[in-house]
């Protein structure tokens, strides 16, 4: 909320700074988001993944290698199909934000069931790799 109340940079010394929530009050599509019903999942796995990465020049997307150690790290094991999806909404994610840095990103809290399912996830990966480890 408070990004929506902050003003953005003023480009002309004479332009007045109004706050992103004036020009975003009407119904603006940048504030809704597709429906995505059956791949609704995979908004939250965008959000985990960190959504871009950066190369102190600003957003950049994700490379295939990060992408790889996310799904390492989170245990999630994503197909080919779920990987492609990541990469491809982080390349739209950078391409909006370098258009207009002052877009909102997307934001969803999670339900504390997600929270507990994502969590057992992780457990479940920990137990694993713990079991490889005293299998060496």
């Amino acid at each position: 909320m408070a990004w929506l109340h902050s003003a953005p940079k003023a480009l002309n010394k004479d332009e007045t700074r109004k706050p992103r929530i004036v020009e975003f009050y009407k119904e603006d599509p940048r504030l809704k988001l597709p429906n995505c019903e059956e791949a609704e999942y995979m908004t939250g796995y965008f959000r985990l993944s960190g959504m871009s990465g950066s190369n102190g020049y600003g957003a950049v997307p994700l490379t295939w290698q990060e992408i790889q150690a996310f799904d390492n790290c989170s245990g999630l094991h994503l197909d080919s199909w779920e990987r492609r999806q990541l990469r491809n909404m982080s390349q739209v994610y950078c391409n909006v934000k370098a258009e207009n840095p002052n877009i909102s990103p997307y934001v969803r809290e999670f339900t504390e069931e997600e929270e507990i399912a994502f969590g057992s996830i992780q457990l479940k990966a920990m137990e694993n790799s713990e079991k490889k480890a005293s299998e060496i």
